[in-house]
């Protein structure tokens, strides 16, 4: 196997967070009389906090405080992490078999290192990982590399013999501008046809991904 490390991001690929995440957007949308524009929300998957907040008060045009439209939202989406976390299907195994054979992993977000704790725990997936490596850890979020290079690193991994594992039009480039082979399995959004110049993998589900690239041979 060439690969000495793999990548995971979390929202969206390894938990179905995103959609949670949307349907509170627009929650907050339609508690503020606001309409909401399909075409906007997919923007925002896989930013950092501070990008994020860049692209919503552009979005929000001075209709609204920012800081008390994000705070509905961020209510709204608190509310539904306490009743469930989903993790998305053929996670646990994955890492588990990842795990039992020695393959150093790591998670690389752009959500904040305490909420991304925090879902991990809950989830039961932290114990899989070897490091975590959030957006407030880094300089430049997604999609710059350098989140990406910061999890090789913690990982003692040359970025160019790491597997990423993506879901989004900003975290695929993230990936890909590493140095890392990237397998995007798309959550809300279908990539791109610019993305898909890439010339990374696409699959289904993350275990069709992993076993395209010799990660899983279980079935």
């Amino acid at each position: 196997m060439k690969y000495t490390a793999v990548i995971f991001d979390m929202d969206g690929l390894l938990l179905d967070t995103e959609r949670l995440s949307q349907d509170s957007f627009v929650e907050a949308c339609d508690f503020f009389a606001m309409k909401f524009d399909p075409a906007f929300y997919p923007q925002l998957i896989g930013l950092d906090a501070k990008r994020g907040r860049i692209l919503l008060a552009d979005f929000l045009n001075g209709r609204l405080v920012l800081e008390v439209f994000e705070r509905k939202w961020q209510q709204l989406y608190d509310g539904k992490l306490q009743q469930d976390i989903p993790v998305k299907t053929g996670v646990v195994e994955l890492l588990t078999h990842l795990k039992q054979i020695g393959l150093p992993r790591a998670v690389a977000t752009s959500t904040h290192s305490s909420l991304a704790l925090k879902k991990l725990q809950r989830t039961g997936l932290l114990a899989l990982f070897d490091a975590v490596v959030a957006g407030d850890q880094v300089t430049n979020g997604k999609p710059s590399p350098d989140i990406f290079k910061a999890a090789a690193k913690a990982l003692g991994a040359a970025p160019q013999h790491c597997i990423a594992f993506e879901d989004s039009e900003n975290g695929v480039p993230a990936g890909v501008a590493a140095g890392m082979t990237v397998v995007q399995v798309p959550d809300l959004v279908p990539p791109s046809g610019e993305l898909r110049r890439l010339g990374h993998f696409v699959a289904d589900d993350i275990l069709m991904g992993a076993r395209h690239f010799g990660l899983w041979d279980a079935l």
